[in-house]
């Protein structure tokens, strides 16, 4: 049964601490949960995961609507708190949940911070043998397409040889993710979940793709996580989350951290382009409390990349369209340090 987010109760017994302490004008963020302590922060559920394999459902969901892109709502503390649940599944279907409470979250509104990223070239790429199989097609479920008059896309044609396109990578499932840390990816919620009960298999993560070519071989997933408000209630609100992957990508990672005004690009790997081409584009964009809105032209296959500053960082994740404009996920500081908290306990 889907449970509707405004209608469970606070429940103090599953109150958790969030261990993040932040040193005020440092970015880089200074907690180590020992494994003991992240086990009392997990929750595992006696259900078992429904994956939708080969764009197929077990219960048949109706496909990905976009109309909600600028669904604005006033939340209690006691609905964000459990709007920032986070719902996750392992490869072999465990689920799993973790609370964190609204006041934890709160704790860093009036702080200045940012993560920084780890940024480096290796000094030798690999090509992948794995000889592509192919991936199955969920035009019809993901579709975050419209091209604002004329098309201003770019394509990027060695993403494997510049920051911060050889950190941006394809999700099999067709879309795009950000390393914001060595085994973790940054996409968007309903690229891991329909938004009503079920998770895609088909989650592996190749960083600077282009074309058949791999620079960095292909990694594999073995966690996703993704918050209740969105796996349960599809509330675009709250449309993000993170693949965990078997391996290290390529060893770097881009920085993320509270929106901030200014211009923004878009990354990512278009499907109505060549197979595997990565394209961007960027433009202004405006906000409210949870949503980025903009008139960055981005294309089915483009949903879950990152929302980027002209710095380097990552601001958003790109999520729905409509006919007048393109919006994401806006990365507030509770959103900044909900990936903290799931980067710690899921690794």
């Amino acid at each position: 049964m889907i449970t509707n987010v405004k209608s469970i109760k606070k429940n103090s017994c599953n109150k958790l601490f969030l261990f993040a302490f932040l040193f005020i004008a440092t970015p880089l963020f200074a907690v180590d949960m020992d494994e003991k302590t992240k086990q009392t922060h997990i929750i595992r559920l006696n259900d078992t995961a429904n994956f939708i394999h080969n764009g197929e459902a077990a219960n048949p969901t109706p496909p990905y609507y976009l109309g909600n892109a600028e669904q604005q709502e006033i939340y209690s503390d006691e609905e964000l708190s459990q709007a920032f649940t986070a719902i996750a599944v392992s490869k072999n279907g465990e689920l799993f949940s973790s609370s964190i409470s609204i006041d934890d979250l709160k704790q860093f509104n009036n702080q200045t911070y940012l993560e920084q990223y780890s940024d480096y070239f290796q000094d030798k790429m690999q090509q992948s043998s794995a000889y592509y199989s192919g991936t199955f097609n969920i035009d019809n479920i993901i579709k975050p397409m419209v091209i604002m008059g004329e098309d201003n896309r770019k394509q990027v044609t060695n993403p494997a040889l510049s920051s911060p396109y050889w950190l941006i990578g394809r999700i099999d499932v067709g879309c795009t993710g950000t390393l914001i840390g060595k085994s973790h990816v940054l996409t968007a919620g309903h690229c891991i979940a329909d938004g009503n009960g079920n998770w895609y298999s088909n989650l592996d993560f190749t960083t600077a793709q282009n074309g058949h070519y791999k620079p960095w071989n292909k990694c594999s997933w073995k966690k996703a996580i993704t918050t209740e408000a969105w796996f349960k209630e599809g509330n675009s609100n709250f449309d993000y989350g993170l693949i965990v992957l078997d391996c290290n990508a390529n060893g770097g990672s881009l920085g993320f951290g509270p929106y901030v005004s200014g211009t923004h690009s878009i990354t990512g790997y278009a499907s109505e382009k060549p197979y595997a081409t990565m394209w961007t584009d960027s433009g202004p964009v405006t906000s409210t409390p949870y949503r980025l809105c903009y008139q960055i032209d981005t294309s089915n296959g483009v949903s879950g990349s990152a929302i980027v500053d002209s710095q380097g960082y990552v601001r958003g994740v790109h999520t729905t369209g409509s006919p007048t404009k393109n919006c994401g996920t806006r990365i507030t500081y509770e959103v900044y340090s909900t990936l903290h908290y799931w980067m710690e306990l899921y690794q």
